[in-house]
């Protein structure tokens, strides 16, 4: 197998010997390497030179046998043989596209996984050639860089399996002489005998080196085994060709290989395909954004109803907002312009950023990115879509970094991936009207006293100005939380601490607070990740609500009930900042009524991780709003608070509002908008 090595390097007294020079001839680094071929070098600054000795570890894929002790084992299926050739023919046309030669291909030097998957490994012999590989035959002679040094053999008993100058004599080309021995084709050459050793199993190590010896000398199987193996003794023929410009490319060989037809195989074949650099990716792409092809989600059963007549259009396939009728697109226009003024009154610019990203590297779980819905361009590329968040946000704070406090706010569409049922994958994207609105703070102001209770006072502030300019006055009250609040009481509860059952357990809360569910019914969720008495007692504290002149009391019980301890602490602060939060907020007008702590409300903690974390919605549990703290997403110690108003959802319930009293939408004067505008003052036009 394959394990971490740990290498020691040592000062070089050597002045004019340069980085990369100084770590090859100190540490001759045989590494094993997947089917994408290895990386380059790393060159080493001058920095890293010292003179007090340093240990680097290297950590690898561990791989737990060869290909050759596989072959040991006994004779290989024909299905198994085309799978080991196809994923050998695969990594080596990703090398060679890479231009690079291998130069040490053998059974000792493929790496198998646990799921018998082929990786080339121990390019201590490999070469580096500045043109391309062929497409077809033959190879081009260019120039030549050495990676490893040409004396690193492989240790073995036999002298037929030492690695030489360059290669194993076994399986080393016999006619490479001058430029063919640093060419693709040897390569191929060694691949073809062991293509051979695939489709036969030798009893013995003296039966297996007279017969490669053999093969080696003559070129080309015998009459038995180009009988039970006609196929692939006609590629061998070929690849075991003389003349190195006769020999096929790794890709042409791929292309004559039989089709793949088991679910393995179809495996190997998705894998192959999500690479890049893999042979049919660039035909993959083309045909699937051929300008003849059509690609639509399926329709339910009984979907002709649905046809927009003389259009050819099905109602299913259009989006959302094209859906809705003008009396509402207008409503929603004005919401829009409702809402901006709101924000800028708060002194925030609109500043409308790019609603796609380049995915630049795998997204981490629990990160902004794994959340987000993707999409893909006719070149292949992961594009990543505006799901009404900050990560937009984020990335344009880490480039420009502004020095003193910031606010924005955007008025568009985000897209949600609908999250997929027991019966259906989740199938396309749904649109939804956002309006967002952020504070961050100058760069250091998360070390400073009172600069986060400022953003979250004047963030709640804004969050009651937009439902009171809908109408809604008397709204529900803006129900608060915090991470390590909840936190705490599933542990005065007795909750198990561990982080799977603990995120469904704060799932399954949530529902309570966010959705029309009731306490058994989730009660009884919770009994699958909680014991019994655990459940009984959340059920105390599910139903507890403090306003602000009661959260004193909330104090109260933590203290008496938590251990001492960083839990404690946590819980503490966590309320501290909740009251001041109310009492900034009280101070700016907010009513202190419309104010409540409610313990089950716990958003998703990608978006809002550092602190306040807020909610609004109908009695029938419909969200208007969200927002909180999310600090932790930033790269500089800043106080960054955010609000997501949820602009359909708020233009519904101030129309329902409105038709249970039997009045008209609360909308604002043009007069009023014109006021926000000029109350701005100094900001830009």
């Amino acid at each position: 197998g394959v394990r971490p090595r740990a290498v020691e390097a040592e000062d070089s007294s050597d002045d004019g010997e340069q980085g990369d020079g100084w770590l090859r001839r100190h540490a001759t680094m045989r590494s094993s390497a997947c089917s994408h071929g290895p990386e380059p070098p790393l060159p080493l600054s001058s920095s890293h030179r010292s003179a007090a000795p340093r240990t680097l570890y290297i950590q690898m894929e561990f791989c737990k046998r060869t290909l050759d002790a596989l072959l040991a084992e006994g004779q290989l299926g024909e299905q198994m043989v085309w799978r080991t050739l196809r994923q050998l023919l695969n990594g080596l046309q990703h090398v060679h596209a890479q231009g690079i030669v291998h130069r040490d291909l053998k059974p000792a030097n493929i790496f198998l996984d646990f799921g018998d998957n082929c990786k080339l490994g121990d390019f201590g012999l490999a070469t580096s050639r500045t043109g391309r590989p062929p497409d077809g035959r033959g190879s081009p002679r260019d120039s030549q860089q050495h990676f490893g040094a040409a004396s690193a053999a492989a240790a073995s008993d036999e002298a037929a399996d030492r690695s030489g100058g360059v290669g194993t004599y076994l399986y080393m080309d016999p006619h490479a002489t001058g430029g063919s021995g640093q060419s693709f084709a040897l390569d191929i050459w060694s691949l073809g005998i062991i293509l051979f050793e695939l489709c036969t199993f030798f009893a013995t190590r003296m039966e297996r080196i007279v017969a490669l010896s053999a093969l080696r000398e003559g070129g080309a199987p015998d009459a038995e085994f180009a009988a039970r193996w006609p196929r692939q003794a006609g590629l061998m023929a070929e690849m075991l060709d003389p003349v190195a410009e006769r020999r096929p490319s790794a890709r042409a060989l791929l292309e004559r290989l039989p089709p793949q037809e088991d679910d393995e195989n179809l495996k190997d074949a998705l894998r192959v395909l999500s690479q890049p650099h893999s042979t049919h990716y660039s035909l993959l792409m083309e045909n699937l954004f051929a300008p003849e092809r059509v690609l639509l989600p399926p329709l339910p059963p009984g979907a002709d109803e649905g046809l927009v007549p003389g259009t050819g259009l099905h109602r299913g396939h259009c989006s959302t907002l094209l859906l809705q009728p003008q009396p509402y697109l207008l409503h929603a226009q004005r919401a829009h312009e409702s809402l901006g003024a709101i924000f800028r009154r708060h002194g925030a610019v609109e500043l409308t950023l790019p609603p796609v990203w380049y995915k630049q590297s795998p997204a981490a779980a629990g990160s902004p990115e794994s959340s987000a819905p993707f999409v893909i361009d006719s070149g292949g590329h992961l594009l990543g879509l505006h799901t009404g968040g900050r990560l937009p946000l984020c990335h344009y704070l880490a480039l420009h970094s502004p020095v003193a406090t910031f606010k924005r706010f955007t008025l568009g569409v985000a897209h949600v991936r609908p999250p997929p049922t027991p019966k259906h994958r989740a199938a396309g994207l749904t649109t939804q009207l956002v309006a967002d609105f952020d504070v961050v703070s100058p760069p250091g102001a998360a070390d400073e006293s009172g600069a986060g209770t400022v953003v979250e006072a004047e963030l709640l502030r804004v969050a009651h100005e937009a439902l009171v300019a809908f109408g809604l006055a008397t709204h529900p009250p803006l129900s608060l939380s915090h991470p390590a609040l909840q936190r705490a009481f599933l542990d005065l509860s007795g909750a198990p601490a561990e982080p799977a059952k603990r995120a469904q357990l704060q799932l399954e809360l949530n529902k309570l607070a966010s959705c029309r569910r009731e306490w058994p019914a989730v009660a009884a969720r919770l009994r699958k990740w909680c014991p019994p008495a655990a459940v009984h007692e959340l059920e105390k504290f599910a139903c507890m609500r403090w306003k602000p002149e009661s959260l004193p009391k909330l104090l109260a019980l933590l203290r008496g009930r938590l251990q001492d301890g960083p839990l404690k602490e946590r819980a503490l602060g966590a309320v501290l900042s909740l009251q001041a939060a109310c009492a900034g907020a009280v101070a700016m007008g907010v009513p202190s009524d419309r104010l409540e702590v409610d313990p089950r409300l716990s958003l998703s903690g990608v978006e809002f991780p550092s602190g306040l974390q807020l909610q609004a919605a109908t009695p029938s549990y419909l969200v208007l709003l969200r927002g909180g703290r999310y600090d932790e997403l930033l790269l500089e110690r800043r106080v960054a608070a955010g609000l997501t108003v949820l602009t359909r959802r708020l233009l519904q319930a101030s129309l329902d509002a409105a038709a249970a009293v039997g009045s008209t939408p609360a909308s604002p004067p043009l007069s009023e908008l014109e006021a926000c505008v000029v109350s701005a003052g100094g900001g830009p036009a």
